[in-house]
């Protein structure tokens, strides 16, 4: 039997394996349900503790300040709440230097009804929506747009023709949603079909309020069940989070995430008992392994500057490693090797999964990448 030669390099060891698929139920409730966290419709709907593991696919690799954050959503006849909860010992709140960030948290659902993304900010095929809250944009809305003087009261310009004048404000000229002056909702609406493709849709509106309490962020996020997606008929549809600490300088891809987990609005049936290797190929598709190893893990797609350009192809994977070999790595993840030692670092990585797989989901994963052998032996 042939024994295929794969270069891997871990990438360090996670924490501790602990989190299945989780749901994230939505009871129907009739009354009307307002913005404010305290709301006692809230004690209605279960809490999810959701984990969290630093974003660590692509650069800027890191973040993960944030270890956990529990999640909440219920529904009304035209309404789907969100509440994300999360401890912060500071509330991060003005942006008022360039090494200074706020703190945020989004949630991410596909466009589409029944598609199921990458988890890693959509594809081409299967984009995605992002609800994204800022504190600064809440204090924004609660106190009026907070420029430079807000935070330096003493501020004092040599020379400023016409303040008020937007011809002077290139940013708000050019509607950048961040140099917005008159906010109405602390939450973006934004759009991605993969990495670095994340667009602002000003026509979807999302309501939000947050607030910093005793070393704890609550948000509650609110958009209407029709728009995009349509999730007035939804029962159960993917779902993840994220989470910036300003504090701890995250932002942008700095970041702590979450894998798909599920949304399930109103009564929904268990997931069907299945057996181990159909169970793992929904861990497949939930990691978003197809994206760097293509569908059914037969390889091809582009990895700049790796092993031979391409992300090798795992449905060998049983002719060459042993099943401890491979839960190893996917424990530990693994960083691409530059075809060229002398040239830039590969753009993919992949992640530690321990920080968020737990060891049932590795066992059925590994049954399901055992079952993509090839019936034929290649000599």
């Amino acid at each position: 039997m042939r024994r295929f030669a794969y270069l891997l390099i871990l990438a360090g060891f996670g924490a501790p394996m602990e989190a299945a698929e989780i749901t994230v139920q939505a009871p129907a409730v009739q009354r009307t349900v307002s913005l404010d966290p305290a709301d006692p419709a809230w004690q209605k709907a279960p809490a999810a503790s959701i984990a969290l593991m630093p974003q660590g696919m692509v650069r800027p690799w890191g973040g993960g300040a944030v270890k956990r954050v529990e999640a909440r959503a219920l529904y009304t006849p035209q309404e789907l709440f969100v509440r994300l909860q999360w401890e912060d010992k500071n509330a991060d709140l003005t942006p008022s230097a360039s090494q200074s960030f706020t703190d945020a948290c989004a949630i991410m659902l596909p466009a589409r009804a029944g598609s199921w993304p990458s988890p890693f900010m959509g594809d081409a095929q299967n984009p995605v929506v992002i609800w994204r809250w800022s504190a600064a944009a809440q204090k924004d809305v609660d106190e009026g747009y907070q420029a430079a003087e807000a935070a330096h009261p003493r501020l004092h310009y040599d020379f400023e023709p016409r303040p008020n004048d937007p011809l002077y404000r290139a940013a708000q000229g050019a509607g950048n949603p961040l140099a917005e002056r008159e906010r109405t909702t602390p939450v973006e609406f934004l759009a991605a079909k993969g990495y670095g493709s994340l667009t602002s849709q000003p026509d979807e509106r999302v309501r939000g309020k947050g607030v910093w309490k005793d070393g704890q962020w609550t948000v509650v996020m609110a958009k209407p069940l029709q728009g995009t997606p349509t999730l007035a008929k939804a029962g159960r549809v993917p779902i993840s989070f994220a989470v910036w600490d300003g504090g701890a300088g995250e932002r942008n891809g700095l970041k702590a995430v979450s894998i798909w987990q599920s949304l399930a609005l109103g009564p929904v049936s268990a997931l069907p008992e299945r057996t181990p290797a159909a169970r793992g190929e929904r861990v497949f598709r939930r990691y978003g392994c197809a994206v760097c190893h293509g569908p059914g893990g037969r390889g091809g797609v582009k990895s700049d500057n790796a092993q031979g350009g391409l992300v090798p192809p795992i449905n060998k994977v049983k002719e060459g490693f042993t099943e401890e070999e491979v839960k190893q790595v996917v424990r530990r993840g693994r960083s691409s090797v530059p075809e060229d030692p002398s040239g830039p670092t590969p753009p993919l990585h992949m992640n530690a999964w321990s920080q968020v797989m737990d060891e049932r989901e590795l066992d059925d994963l590994v049954k399901y990448l055992w079952t993509l052998a090839p019936e034929t032996q290649e000599w």
